[in-house]
């Protein structure tokens, strides 16, 4: 039973459609769209390595400035998604 899932990435810096090791930046609908998305860790030992999953952070802005997302290109994220069993009320 998978207790916990681990991604991390060290986002690429530009939105260009670059890459890294462990993520891709892209844009969709002519700029409006910046996509970040990051695979599964499997160095974590969380999952194993044919059962990848992905992450997809997503900005739509229709001036296409995408302030909020743009403060995480060129930054290492990690993001953990703790898996419980729901607690009994």
């Amino acid at each position: 039973m998978v207790s916990q899932i681990v991604f991390g990435a060290l986002v690429p810096d530009r939105l260009d459609n670059a890459a890294s090791s462990s993520a891709t930046v892209g844009t969709e609908d002519g700029g409006q769209a910046v996509v970040i998305t990051i695979s599964s860790d499997p160095a974590a030992g969380n999952l194993p390595e044919a059962d990848r999953l992905f992450l997809r952070i997503q900005s739509w802005d229709e001036t296409k400035e995408h302030t909020a997302i743009k403060h995480l290109l060129g930054k290492q994220l990690t993001v953990t998604i703790d898996v419980t069993e729901p607690t009994q009320t």
